[in-house]
């Protein structure tokens, strides 16, 4: 479900951030090994032709090319790819050295950066993660609320209710809701044009249970609003369930990578 802008382009919203990453491999039963066993990422989730990897912030995903498109795999360096992938590590020469007593081929720059191979020859940076020291403390941030509208006001704070978010405070037209590590400022304020084409991302622990949850709660029932939508793989690797508030907010309410590790 994608929402559009008044001009008819797609709208990303102000905030966008790299989900997944998908490489297209060969064998994937020997691709994944070298990621899970070698690399030591987390398997989220499996198919035939497709493997999930939690890697932390972002997801890798496996991908096997078609037999009609696939090419011989020799395992050399592919050094003209016109994409890589670079990994951020506590201890580069540390890992470097952890990997090749496994077996990984490692290339070292002649401007000092650390590279390894996987399997099928895709070059991986090893680079070293930025430090607390090197923060800049004028950029830090404690907490970050978006301002979600509301047609009804009150209609809508029940609802919010209702999904168990907590009323932490209530002041003139501006209500405080949180849900864990979650929080937004509910306001008294609408214009049908921007609250149909405001979105929220919610990660919860266990969709299918949080879905029965809902559902459960018979929210076109009680608040006219449309049924969520049964969680579903989407093309980018996430399994989504949607649900849109009285306002017409779009919620997309996924399951975390880590939820189950």
């Amino acid at each position: 479900m994608v929402r559009t802008s008044q001009s008819g382009l797609a709208r990303m919203g102000d905030s966008v951030k790299l989900q997944t990453a998908m490489l297209f491999v060969s064998d994937l039963d020997r691709m994944a090994d070298f990621y899970t066993r070698i690399m030591g990422f987390t398997p989220i989730n499996r198919t035939a032709d497709w493997i999930g990897l939690h890697t932390g912030e972002c997801r890798l995903a496996l991908h096997v090319i078609p037999p009609e498109h696939r090419a011989t795999s020799t395992g050399a360096p592919r050094e003209q790819a016109p994409l890589r992938l670079d990994f951020g590590v506590a201890d580069v020469d540390g890992e470097a050295a952890r990997l090749e007593a496994l077996g990984v081929q490692i290339i070292t720059r002649s401007w000092g950066a650390t590279d390894i191979l996987d399997p099928e020859g895709n070059i991986l940076g090893l680079r070293p993660l930025p430090s607390a020291s090197a923060a800049r403390p004028a950029l830090s941030s404690s907490f970050i609320q978006p301002f979600v509208p509301a047609k009804d006001f009150d209609l809508s704070k029940r609802f919010y209710l209702a999904l168990d978010f907590k009323l932490r405070f209530e002041a003139e037209k501006i209500a405080g809701f949180d849900h864990e590590s979650g929080a937004f400022l509910l306001q008294d304020y609408y214009v049908k044009e921007w609250a149909e084409n405001f979105m929220m991302s919610w990660g919860v622990r266990d969709l299918d249970t949080w879905f029965r949850n809902v559902e459960a709660l018979d929210l076109p029932g009680r608040f006219g609003v449309r049924a969520p939508t049964p969680p579903k793989l989407q093309p980018w690797g996430l399994v989504i369930s949607y649900l849109v508030d009285p306002s017409g907010v779009l919620w997309h309410v996924s399951q975390r990578p880590d939820a189950k590790a």
